[in-house]
C-alpha cells in the first residue's frame, strides 16, 4: 500500500517543484546583471537624454546690419551620439539692441538645430545655444552700412604741379562715422 501512493506523491511533489521554480524566477524584480551600456545616451533611470556637448557656428560670421546669419548648434548624447531628433535646443543673443534669433528654440534634426540671426544694429552679437544643462556660444560681427560717401579736395582746384589735400567722409545710414 504504501507503493501505490508513492508515484502519486512523486507526480505532485514534482510538479510542486517544477511550479515554485517557474515562480522564482518570473517573480523576481532584481537582477545580478550589470545595467546596459550600450550608448542609447539616456539616463537609464528617466529616459531623458543626457546632452554631453553643444557645439555652435554661425555662418557667415560677419554681416552687415539687416543681414542674416545661419546659426547652428550640434547636439551631441554623453557617449558621443547625435541626441534623439526633436531635442529642444534654445537660442539666445546677448544683446537684443544688436540682433534677434529665430526661433528661440528649435528642435534637432541627425543631432543639429538650426536657427537665423537678423542684424539689427553694430557690434559683436554673442548667440548661446543650450540643450538640457550644456551651453556654448558663437560671436557674429555686425558692421555697419556705408550710407554715403564725401570726398573732398582743398583745394578744389590746382594748377600744374601744385597739391591739394583729398579727405574722404564715410558715414552710416545714421550719419555715424564708419
Amino acid at each position: 500500500m504504501h507503493r501505490k501512493n508513492m508515484p502519486g506523491k512523486l507526480v505532485v511533489n514534482l510538479f510542486l517543484f517544477l511550479l515554485v521554480v517557474a515562480l522564482s524566477a518570473c517573480g523576481s524584480k532584481s537582477s545580478s546583471l550589470p545595467p546596459s551600456s550600450s550608448g542609447t545616451g539616456t539616463d537609464t533611470g528617466t529616459g531623458a537624454t543626457v546632452v554631453g556637448t553643444v557645439s555652435v557656428t554661425a555662418n557667415p560670421t560677419s554681416v552687415t546690419v539687416g543681414g542674416t546669419s545661419s546659426i547652428e548648434a550640434t547636439v551631441l548624447d554623453s557617449n558621443g551620439a547625435n541626441v534623439p531628433d526633436g531635442t529642444d535646443v534654445a537660442f539666445s543673443v546677448s544683446d537684443s539692441s544688436l540682433g534677434a534669433i529665430n526661433p528661440v528654440t528649435a528642435t534637432t534634426i541627425n543631432g543639429v538645430a538650426s536657427a537665423t540671426l537678423t542684424a539689427t544694429g553694430a557690434g559683436t552679437l554673442i548667440i548661446t545655444a543650450t540643450a538640457g544643462s550644456v551651453s556654448n556660444t558663437v560671436s557674429v560681427n555686425i558692421l555697419d552700412i556705408v550710407a554715403t560717401v564725401t570726398v573732398t579736395a582743398t583745394p578744389a582746384t590746382v594748377t600744374v604741379g601744385g597739391t591739394s589735400s583729398i579727405k574722404a567722409t564715410v558715414l552710416d545710414g545714421n550719419g555715424d562715422n564708419v
